[in-house]
């Protein structure tokens, strides 16, 4: 997800959706109720562009797995992220915009784990539009249209959790119901913006606020999940990404479990990279180098997280 989804909101918001006023004067009749325009498009044929079936994913339980599969835990930011007992080819380390760590591992057969982090975006206009992706122009109209919808300033988080408990079926094109359709017409738009075919969406990650999503592309499953942080101001973003056939399907589903992971087993480079990610230092994150050669990741990824993590280069 990521700022990606602020930045196409945006832009999604400010092509179809007129804030301010009904078209009064393209007012069509739909089984003898009044129905309205989308910025000169009938909400009819908005909606049918809405008619896909990954549109009709709400939140589900989440399965049963009678056999766990073993794993280690990488510690980042208090999230214990699941890693299979596999060997991994490529670790990538680097910093955000805003300083925090995020990583990037990878094996030989593809299975790719990542861990990044977002700021829980507050939308005091939901309506607000931007050209450029940086400028976002707001309005006392949005603002107005945001807070009768929502009763005030909306997360980013609750739009994306609203859009798994949503469908395209209730959008109405009822003009009286103007505010409820267009409410749900944007967190459609969220839930379409999937790159891959949706096909799940659950509830909490463990213990912790959050959500799951899972979707299917070619021979491989991706897991999403997006944990709030204590303070709700911030999401956490893991990504799992498995062949079809891996046996380590289970993994998404326990992070937030309390001892899930073995981690007496933990590989030698697994325990130097926890130690640098908790104390950040240049001597921790060049031990962590060190041993990483020694178990085999691959010289590209450990030169790249040592250019980007490291304050002061070896002289």
């Amino acid at each position: 997800m990521k700022g990606m989804t602020v930045f196409v909101l945006y832009i999604f918001i400010g092509l179809f959706i007129n804030a301010t006023a009904l078209v009064e004067d393209s007012v069509l009749a739909a089984e003898g109720k009044a129905s309205y325009m989308f910025r000169g498009i009938s909400c009819e044929a908005f909606k049918e562009t809405l008619l896909h079936e990954s549109l009709y994913v709400t939140f589900t339980e989440k399965p049963l797995f009678h056999k766990k599969s073993k794993c280690w835990a990488l510690s980042w930011n208090g999230v214990h992220v699941l890693l299979p007992q596999t060997d991994f080819e490529h670790v990538y380390v680097k910093k955000n915009k805003n300083g925090r760590y995020e990583l990037f591992l990878k094996t030989k057969e593809g299975l790719l784990v990542s861990v990044t982090s977002d700021e829980n975006t507050v939308f005091n206009d939901i309506f607000a539009v931007t050209a450029d992706g940086k400028n976002v122009e707001s309005s006392a109209d949005g603002v107005v249209s945001t807070t009768r919808m929502y009763g005030g300033p909306v997360t980013l988080s609750a739009l994306m959790m609203a859009a798994y408990e949503h469908t395209p079926d209730q959008v109405t094109c009822c003009k009286e119901n103007y505010d409820e359709d267009i409410s749900v017409a944007i967190v459609m738009i969220l839930k379409k913006m999937n790159r891959i075919e949706l096909v799940a969406a659950y509830k909490g990650v463990g213990a912790r606020a959050g959500w799951m999503t899972e979707s299917k592309g070619k021979q491989l499953r991706e897991y999403d999940l997006n944990i709030l942080d204590a303070t709700q101001e911030r999401i956490f973003h893991l990504m799992y990404r498995l062949p079809e056939d891996d046996p380590y399907q289970d993994l998404p589903f326990r992070v937030g479990e309390a001892g899930a992971a073995d981690s007496e087993d933990a590989p030698p480079w697994l325990e130097a990279l926890n130690q640098a990610l908790a104390y950040s230092s240049d001597d921790d994150w060049r031990r962590y180098a060190a041993i990483a050669r020694q178990s085999g990741i691959s010289e590209k990824s450990i030169s790249k997280t040592l250019e980007r993590v490291v304050v002061k280069p070896v002289p």
